[in-house]
């Protein structure tokens, strides 16, 4: 699978996939806590290629901008 099918999936769907916006362009999220939660996989991509997990965030993305 590469990214453009892993972005339109239902799996990633059903984790709330996003890709960030502003300061945060390039980076994309999926949200393990289903119907609302805050536990975030924060994510780029190689080219659209691999996937490489940059953060685990549990602050809805403060704790990642911190980090940068």
């Amino acid at each position: 699978i590469d990214f453009n099918e892993l972005s339109r999936s239902p799996i990633s769907q059903m984790y709330e996939y996003e890709a960030l916006k502003y300061e945060l362009n390039g980076y994309h999220s999926f949200n393990l806590n289903k119907n609302g939660g805050k536990i975030r996989l924060i994510f780029s991509t190689d080219n659209h290629q691999t996937i490489i997990l940059e953060f685990i965030s549990i602050n809805h993305y403060e704790d990642f901008k911190n980090k940068l």
